[in-house]
């Protein structure tokens, strides 16, 4: 058979063949003139589409458009065909230019969505939307909304939370229940509307289903087969529709006698003053020009309009909304930690504050209604006499122009990113948001987006803050599953007048949990403080506060009203005020008085830093610096030598105990400098205050887990540490007037620099104020304890991490070495400005294994704080992990590892490390132990060679379950220092040889 038979179908019938040919010969022809000679055949587009408008009715009619808008935007670009004589527009500046007035009229899609009369939404004519917009714009004023938003959050959050709590309570042996949010929004939605709009409450979210929902489901149904099928609600096609048409009837017979019901009761007195209420507010409206009001039955209509719009679009714009927050966790991470930082649990947020002081959720909203439109169909406008020129294209007479809102949302010159999920694009940025066209613009643009608002804004801040949400297990939308973008992958849509999930049932899903119940930490630490307690008495939380951080993350509980924060950038927040005051067990450790550690008065802290501070100036350090040298590495120096000296070893090596050395040796440079007096403790390996220090710890061990000691029968058990904190305290407070005796009577003659002297002399600059003799005893305790522990375990970790690194160690001691002549004593000024990595190895040791073993307390101050996305509220207490902030993952890379290399000429990561606390309370001492921790290291190193015992149990060639060098195990008695000093910390001496 030829290809003329084919085509034209060659009949034995003369004149049917000839009917049939002309027939093919001008499909033929009509084909050919649409795809090249027709005015819109340079538009591009599907070939499907220049030919023929079924695609564009079976797109509408199968709800494809939802989709279709978006995908053809990337495809074809700014422009494109719909049918023959219908083009889409993306571009967002020809969409207002459309829109904006009344030149391009609606098309005449709207009559056939006509279903009850022209309506503000359906009316084509110019001068009936004028009139509308005049009677019903009052309605919508932000006054008249405000009086309203009432109604919007009972009918809206309130009820969502009450159904939310409902189940939440019914799932008695789980703390969480699974929701469809679809429904729930649909329902909520719908009753605030239908109580706006008919005055009357349908709870159909508290009953899952009303007849009015049913009606509205009828209607879009039969609306969208309208677009495709004109003549549906007529004879013969009626009688597929009967059911539907009967719902519409039904529906619109409801709102009739709603606004007659008003009427009458209005008329009656049976309302005695007239409700705020938008069936009010219409039937009040008037043209303020020709005084027209509204007949009943176009307040019927209009009511309906609203109730049809207004629900669905809010419901779903807050559906889309849901969702790409469970795809992008941390855009939902953010929104929670905004509103619960700025609003505590118990407290609903209304429109106004939610609109001022949550900027980020206004984002996602916007975000939300820009990346996924609920409007799927092209707006279509009618190009009028003379045409209009669209991107190049000129668009004769009668041209339909399909305003492609999705398109323009997706707009690549427009939105960077347009694919992705990323509300940033809109904070301070007002003209972005004059950009997402989802409620239309110019002259009809939708009257009802305040209200939409409103609603939006209430229910998405509440939601957040009142619950913690995450997808279910089996969600097959989630958001490590990618699309081809590489962006997280969307549920499907379909359109149904505006655009919907398609598979709501399944991909609505969301587990919802009551906020504050979420919070990580072990099941016995949520209802109790035994395991805390357990911990501090057992000398386990150093080591604790490192795993727990790796283990359950950023926030955690250790009791019930106790949680640990990690994470560096909110534990800058807490301790960067006194806005959080120190918790009551800082009282533990006052066992004279109260001094700068321990306090919760800001006042007391603010005197006692003027008072104290200059004593750890780099002025008064620099004074120092010859004590420092002389207990300090001029002490090691000697007992070392000694040790090398008595030695029998052939290759005149020798094995101490650097932890021990260590620590007598700070002891002796901090009660030098704090009481003027020489303790000799390094060089008689002991001193009498050496016990009634490591005595008054173990007692405040002991007070901050009991709660005190002056009790029977724990005083019973502790009157040897009693009676040594009180000789403690005699001996510091005899120190310091014994020198205030030799400065009277002339036998000092001048001044020394020492700590002690400073705080004799020191007073408030303002006030005037000087120290009590009883305050400089109990700051010079505090001194004692603190500077001589967190010194020397710092030298102490460092020389065990150099060990178990060599090629650190290498590095150290090539650096020193190649800096410094042998027979010389390296002071700090000279150390800190030439040995960058020896320095890096003292800030990795403060970071990897830091000394503070307790978590820093702080109470939560009145109206409560978000961290992480949780509400703490007053009085919970925070425990600021300084040992996870040093392991944050977030902030160093593999923080297992002792990588000295992460600090050098980076001031930045030096800041990160909060072993000296931060803000305003910070360690006044720290400046004074890096002098004496980079004089000791640098000269150590410089003077002699390690190596570790033959049969020590930590090497570098035995890992962890990490595959690093294991360290030492660690006990903490408020410092953190070795478990087994005696067995772990022995090295191997010898002389360096000289270079």
């Amino acid at each position: 058979m030829s290809i003329t038979n084919i085509l034209f179908f060659q009949s034995s019938v003369p004149g049917l063949a000839v009917a049939t040919t002309l027939l093919g010969s001008f499909i033929v022809g009509k084909v050919i003139y649409r795809l090249y000679f027709a005015p819109l055949s340079k538009v591009p587009g599907s070939i499907p589409s220049k030919i023929s408008g079924l695609t564009y009715h079976f797109n509408a009619f199968f709800g494809r458009f939802g989709q279709l808008s978006i995908d053809d935007y990337y495809k074809y670009g700014n422009i494109y065909m719909l049918g023959p004589n219908n083009v889409a527009i993306c571009d967002p500046v020809d969409c207002r230019t459309v829109l904006k007035s009344h030149k391009l009229l609606k098309g005449p899609i709207y009559d056939n969505v006509s279903l009850l009369g022209e309506t503000l939404f359906t009316t084509r004519s110019p001068e009936i939307a004028n009139t509308r917009r005049k009677q019903i714009g009052p309605a919508f004023t932000h006054g008249n909304l405000n009086a309203m938003e009432p109604v919007v959050i009972e009918c809206g959050i309130n009820a969502i939370c009450s159904k939310w709590d409902e189940l939440l309570a019914q799932a008695v042996d789980s703390p969480y229940v699974e929701i469809n949010y679809f429904n729930h929004f649909s329902l909520a939605t719908f009753d605030i509307i239908g109580t706006l709009g008919y005055g009357q409450r349908f709870h159909a979210l508290k009953n899952n289903q009303s007849q009015i929902t049913k009606w509205i489901i009828d209607y879009n149904k039969l609306s969208m087969i309208k677009i495709a099928f004109k003549a549906v609600d007529r004879f013969p096609l009626s009688v597929f529709v009967r059911r539907l048409i009967k719902s519409k009837d039904d529906f619109v017979s409801y709102g009739d006698a709603v606004v007659q019901n008003r009427r009458q009761q209005l008329d009656s007195g049976e309302l005695s003053e007239k409700p705020t209420d938008i069936l009010q507010a219409l039937l009040d409206s008037d043209d303020p020009e020709s005084k027209a009001k509204m007949t009943p039955k176009e307040i019927s209509a209009e009511t309906i309009e609203l109730l049809l719009a207004g629900s669905d679009s809010t419901s779903l714009t807050l559906t889309w909304a849901m969702h790409h927050l469970l795809l992008y966790p941390e855009v939902y991470r953010k929104a929670v930690d905004e509103v619960r930082t700025n609003f505590p649990y118990s407290h609903t947020i209304t429109y106004s504050e939610g609109k001022a002081q949550l900027p980020y959720v206004d984002a996602c909203i916007y975000e939300s209604l820009r990346i996924h439109a609920v409007s799927g169909i092209p707006l279509p406008r009618v190009v009028p006499k003379g045409g209009v020129t669209l991107q190049g294209h000129f668009l004769p007479e009668g041209t339909t122009v399909g305003v492609n809102i999705a398109g323009a949302n997706h707009h690549k010159e427009t939105w960077k990113e347009p694919r992705k999920f990323m509300p940033e694009r809109f904070i301070d940025d007002e003209k972005a948001k004059q950009n997402v066209l989802s409620f239309s613009s110019g002259v009809r643009i939708c009257p009802g987006r305040n209200l939409a608002h409103y609603e939006m804004m209430t229910l998405l801040s509440n939601i957040l803050k009142n619950y913690d949400l995450e997808l279910p297990k089996d969600a097959l939308f989630r958001p490590e599953n990618k699309d081809k973008h590489g962006n997280p992958k969307c549920m499907p849509c379909t359109q149904n007048l505006i655009v919907g999930p398609l598979h709501p049932a399944r991909d609505c899903r969301v587990v919802i949990r009551k906020a504050n119940d979420k919070i990580p930490g072990s099941p016995l630490s949520k209802i109790s403080r035994l395991r805390l307690r357990l911990n501090l008495l057992l000398g386990k939380g150093g080591q604790v506060a490192i795993d727990d951080y790796y283990k359950y993350g950023d926030i955690y509980t250790t009791g019930p009203t106790i949680v640990n924060i990690c994470n560096p950038s909110d534990c800058r927040t807490i301790l960067g005020t006194h806005k959080f005051v120190k918790s009551s067990s800082y009282k533990s450790f006052a066992l004279i008085e109260d001094n700068i550690f321990t306090t919760k008065s800001a006042e007391l802290v603010h005197t006692r830093r003027k008072q104290v501070g200059p004593a750890f100036t780099h002025g008064h350090l620099s004074a120092m610096e010859p004590t420092i040298r002389e207990f300090g590495i001029d002490a090691i120096r000697q007992k070392w030598d000694q040790a090398l000296s008595l030695s029998l070893d052939d290759k005149k090596k020798a094995t101490v105990y650097f932890s021990e050395h260590f620590f007598l040796s700070a002891f002796d440079i901090v009660g030098a400098l704090g009481y003027g007096l020489r303790f000799n403790a390094l060089v008689n390996d002991k001193a009498q205050p050496v016990d009634w220090m490591n005595d008054y710890l173990t007692l405040s061990m002991i007070k901050m887990v009991f709660g005190g000691f002056d009790r029977f029968p724990i005083n019973f058990f502790v009157r040897r540490l009693v009676k040594s904190k009180d000789d403690f305290a005699a001996f510091g407070s005899d120190a310091a007037q014994q020198r205030r005796d030799k400065l009277a009577s002339g036998e000092l003659t001048k001044k020394p620099k020492d700590i002690l002297q400073a705080m004799l002399d020191g007073e408030d600059p303002d006030s005037k104020i000087k120290m009590t003799p009883s305050q400089i005893t109990a700051e010079n305790i505090a001194f004692l304890v603190a500077g001589t522990d967190t010194t020397s375990l710092t030298l102490s970790w460092t020389l065990h991490y150099l060990m178990l690194y060599p090629d650190a160690y290498e590095k150290a001691v090539l650096e020193v070495r190649s800096k410094f002549p042998r027979h010389y004593t390296i002071g700090y000024a000279e150390a800190k400005s030439s040995l960058p990595y020896i320095e890096a190895c003292i800030y990795e040791s403060m970071r990897i294994q830091p000394v503070s073993g307790i978590s820093l307390l702080r109470v939560v101050p009145k109206g409560g704080v978000t961290l992480q996305g949780y509400f703490l509220p007053e009085g919970t207490r925070i425990g600021v992990n300084v040992a996870g902030v040093n392991h944050h993952q977030g902030t160093w890379k593999e923080p297992r590892k002792f990588m000295p290399e992460r600090f050098i000429e980076d001031e930045k990561a030096k800041q990160n490390v909060m072993t000296f606390s931060s803000g305003v309370r910070i360690c006044p001492g720290r400046h004074l132990a890096q002098y004496e921790m980079m004089i000791m290291l640098s000269n150590i190193l410089k003077d002699y060679d390690f190596e570790l015992p033959a049969d020590a149990m930590y090497r570098p060639d035995v890992l962890n379950e990490h595959g690093y060098p294991k360290a030492m195990p660690c006990k903490h008695q408020l410092s953190v220092g070795p478990k087994y000093p005696e067995r772990d910390c022995r090295i191997v001496i010898s002389k360096a040889a000289d270079y």
